[in-house]
């Protein structure tokens, strides 16, 4: 599970692969505007709802293969 925010962050590439991630919050990306491309290969049982990355208005590239 990701809760609350990561922003602090703000990396343009985020690598969350393999790291048995469940959820994701609603506010787990806010601010992160720089973020282009997010990896979350191999997080088999994850749950996505498209709105967890609305906020995401610069995200190009998403990697989700073997996931849930």
């Amino acid at each position: 599970m990701i809760q609350g925010g990561i922003g602090e962050m703000n990396p343009a590439h985020l690598d969350l692969r393999d790291n048995d991630i469940t959820t994701i919050d609603e506010d787990s990306f806010d601010d992160m505007e720089e973020l282009i491309e997010l990896n979350l290969d191999g997080n088999e049982n994850i749950q996505i709802d498209r709105d967890d990355f609305y906020v995401l208005e610069s995200l190009k590239i998403i990697t989700l293969s073997k996931t849930g």
